[in-house]
């Protein structure tokens, strides 16, 4: 739509495909032993999201839910994985210190790459509520949703741009407003709550990037497409 309205582009010549997903990396398994030490994770469940830590991923968004998430899981922790931009992890500790969940926050920086997937691994739900700026600024697609799947991981999302694509709600995860704290919270709390359903949203996810998101079926779109 974006293409078309924007460049004035015949809807007929304007194909969509999306990046794919490495299945040979992001793979259910066990983390290593130590892991969570490592990391300062704790025993209890995990939240993660993984992206360069800028105001559109709604890491600002997650922790203002994290008083109420705390509340029903006091041993939660929140990893935030991702560079950032000066004076953004400021903000975001000084919001966590805020609202009294600063021990719950880890603020993990660039993790190596072959960690990333034992973060998908160790999490309990990768929760990244994208949301549109008021410049414009949005989540094209969101591969992390669908690395997470591929660790058979659910996730959530923000109800915005190009997350919808990448999030089927109710099925590998929920789709929630990007701008409510408390719709954020509930949605945690809903797969924390329930490991059966958060098991069977982290299958149904990796059984959907299996279907289509591997690189053969990516490649084979673009074939299609010439």
């Amino acid at each position: 739509r974006a293409v078309v309205e924007g460049f004035g582009l015949p809807e007929e010549r304007v194909c969509v495909i999306p990046p794919g997903v490495d299945v040979e990396r992001y793979v259910p398994a066990d983390p290593p032993a130590g892991f969570r030490d490592r990391y300062g994770l704790g025993a209890g469940p995990v939240l993660l999201t993984v992206g360069r830590v800028v105001e559109r991923k709604g890491h600002d968004m997650v922790i203002r839910a994290l008083p109420r998430v705390a509340a029903a899981h006091p041993d939660v922790k929140y990893v935030v994985c991702g560079g950032a931009p000066a004076g953004e992890l400021d903000r975001l500790r000084a919001l966590a210190a805020e609202g009294g969940v600063g021990a719950h926050v880890v603020f993990a920086g660039h993790v190596p790459e072959e960690d990333v997937a034992d973060l998908y691994r160790t999490c309990a739900v990768c929760v990244m509520p994208s949301r549109i700026l008021e410049g414009g600024d949005s989540e094209g697609f969101g591969i992390t949703y669908l690395e997470a799947g591929a660790c058979a991981r659910p996730v959530i999302g923000g109800r915005e741009a190009g997350v919808v694509d990448a999030v089927v709600d109710g099925e590998t995860g929920y789709l929630v407003d990007p701008r409510d704290p408390a719709a954020i919270a509930d949605a945690i709390d809903a797969i924390l709550a329930d490991p059966v359903l958060g098991r069977a949203m982290g299958e149904a996810g990796r059984a959907r990037v299996l279907e289509g998101f591997t690189w053969d079926r990516i490649a084979e779109r673009y074939l299609a497409a010439v």
